[in-house]
Parts: structure tokens; sequence; C-alpha cells
């Protein structure tokens, strides 16, 4: 059974949609047309996010989602993930975030005209509440949206936090198949959004892996406050820093004060499995590759309120896909999830679902929730 397309949204090329319309999630192992890639920043993109082959999850549009742990630990094995190609127009700049509204301090972070200098390390490390070790993570997780004006408000409640050199390291690493071109124009637009805060920025050139075994980007990595990972292809992304020398040094980081924002491809690779953006065959084991590990027993889902724009029932054979205990997190664009780890709040202008243990929860912008992710380096 086929659907009409809906209304395209903006930035969303017409070629494009008369290939690629809105249509049924697939139930069955089948062959997708190839990705079409953004040549540009802000320009339409495709989203990969992978399914198991199975039955229905419920009606379309997303309505029937699984009720229990047991229905939604089916299919477990991942040869059998199949994945939805999802397709997402470029938006425009949302309005100037009201930060004493959004932030969940209600604005006490640093404005324009009170920066941090390079060099002044701030002591980030505070003791956990259980009287354990020490307990210092800084995170932001992003929908879709990086280097946006909507994005002011998690920027500066990362820097506030973060230790280090007060400076933002850009990584759009997870764009480098698609050119030389396209890694630039990230990276660029990277160090624009922060010159435009008045925030010391550079780009970390790593775009095979060779360079993520530098010791002098390590060493960057390890002064910085703050790394930004960019959109693109999250099992990409992956390949280049398992176990790399800039990949242990964001490890220790990130246990020790070092802020970490990731968008798109940037969160999707933290799992311990995640999707392969350049896999073209539905049913192929290609579609699911390792992730960094660093987040375990959660699937992150960006571009979450996109999902049913194109693929009606999207959103229920996605959380379908989860393992016993496993937990969805599904972003929406222009939104992020900050955080240490347990205590979170939204920020951005839509939601954060969270699905766990056969529930729904879905919290808004300017709301925060509990949620302890088991985080940390991959173990061996």
């Amino acid at each position: 059974m086929g659907l009409a397309p809906r209304p395209r949204a903006p930035g969303v090329r017409a070629a494009d949609l008369a290939r690629r319309g809105a249509r049924p999630v697939p139930r069955r192992a089948g062959r997708g047309a190839p990705a079409v890639r953004a040549r540009l920043p802000r320009g339409a993109v495709d989203l990969l996010l992978p399914l198991r082959a199975g039955g229905p999850a419920g009606g379309p549009g997303g309505r029937g989602l699984p009720r229990s742990a047991e229905r939604a630990a089916r299919h477990r094995d991942p040869a059998r993930r199949a994945r939805v190609r999802l397709q997402r127009g470029a938006r425009g700049a949302p309005g100037a975030p009201r930060l004493h509204r959004e932030l969940p301090d209600r604005g006490g972070g640093p404005r324009r005209g009170a920066r941090r200098r390079r060099g002044a390390r701030r002591p980030a490390r505070r003791r956990a509440a259980s009287g354990g070790p020490a307990v210092s993570r800084v995170l932001a997780f992003l929908g879709a949206g990086e280097f946006e004006p909507w994005s002011e408000p998690v920027d500066r409640w990362v820097l506030e936090r973060a230790a280090g050199d007060g400076g933002v390291l850009v990584l759009p690493t997870a764009s480098a198949p698609e050119g030389d071109a396209v890694f630039e124009g990230w990276a660029r637009k990277g160090l624009e959004h922060f010159a435009a805060l008045g925030v010391p920025a550079e780009v970390l050139p790593i775009k095979r892996r060779e360079d993520a075994e530098r010791e002098d980007l390590a060493e960057r990595v390890r002064a910085a406050s703050v790394v930004y990972a960019s959109g693109g292809n999250p099992s990409y992304l992956a390949d280049v820093l398992r176990g790399s020398a800039v990949c242990r040094a964001l490890w220790e980081g990130m246990e020790a004060g070092l802020g970490y924002v990731g968008c798109s491809a940037g969160v999707a690779c933290l799992t311990e499995t995640t999707y392969d953006t350049a896999a073209l065959d539905l049913a192929s084991e290609a579609a699911w590759a390792p992730g960094l590990g660093y987040a375990r027993g959660v699937l992150f889902a960006p571009h979450w309120d996109t999902v049913e724009r194109w693929y009606p029932g999207a959103q229920a054979f996605i959380a379908a896909s989860l393992g016993p205990g496993e937990t969805l997190v599904g972003i929406d664009e222009a939104t992020a999830m900050v955080g240490d780890g347990s205590a979170w709040s939204v920020l951005g202008r839509s939601a954060v679902h969270v699905y766990r243990e056969g529930r729904w929860r879905t919290v808004p912008a300017g709301e925060g929730f509990e949620l302890a992710l088991e985080l940390g380096p991959p173990r061996g």
C-alpha cells in the first residue's frame, strides 16, 4: 500500500521528493534507493535510521507503539535489522533564544560581556551524591540544527560548566565522506557560529583514521573546554575515532570536565551499535555498524520529529527494535538534552521523547527529567 507524499518542508528538493515520496515503513527485506547527499550545510540531507525487520508494531503514523518491554524485545538479531531512509529539509533560523526561560538555571550563565579567558581553567569536578568518585560530565545531545542561533543557550550551558581553556574544538569528521567541500563547509559554519558568540574555536582536522592518531590533536583535546561533533555518517565517525589517540583523550576528558556536544551523528555514534548511512540495502547487515560504546543500553534517535513526516509508522518500528532493558531517546530537531548523564534539561524549541520499559515520556523544552545512562569509556 502506498501513500501520497505529504506537503514538503522548505528546503527539500522537488526532484528528491518525486523519487522518494512518503511511504509506509518496509516490513520485510528489500532494496532502497541510493542516499541523497547534502553538498552544502543547510541542504536537504538523508538520515538513515536502522530498524530490525519484523512485523508491524502498530498502525500507520506511529500510533500503535509497543505496549510492553516483551513486545519491544522481538527480533534482536542485528543481522535482521532493516533501516528507514528519512529525508530532512533545512529549516530557517528560529528567532532569538530567550535565555531566562530556557536555561535550567534561569539564564545564570555567562553573557556576551563576560567571557572566560583562554587559559583560565575552571575546575569542574564535583563529588557524586553517593559519595563515590567525582562526577564531572558535561553533555549536550542535539537532534539537529548545529551552529544555528537557536542553539546558543545550549552552547552557553556547556561552556559555563566545562573545564579547560574556554575554547571549543569543532569536529566535522562525520561529514568527511561527502568530500572536502562539505567538511570545510561545516568547519567554517562552526567557527563563524562561535565567533559570533565571542567564544574561541578551532577545527579538529580529522578526516581519516591516521588523523585521529596524531598526538598533537590529542593534546588539543586535553586542553579544550568543549569538543563539538557535528552531523554526517555516525558509523564513519565511530570508525575513525575508535581506539585512537584522540578518542582516548576524549574519553579521559569527558570523565574530568571536558564538555561534549554531539549533533545528529555526533550523538548517534556514542552508542554500542549505530547506523551506517552509506549502506544501500535495507536488509543488509551493513545498515548496522559498531558505535563507540561510550553509552550502553540506549539508542539515540535524532531528527525524531521528522520521522513520521516521510515514513508513517517509523517511530513504532524504531521503538520495537529495542532489546530487553534498552532505552530509546528520540531528540527532535532544533532541540537538545543537556546534563551530566543522569539529570537532564531540554533546551530548544521542541521536545525529547524517552521510551523505557514499555512506556513513553515526552519532555518539552524548558523542563527537566531524570535518566541515568550507563556512560563511560568502553570496556576492553
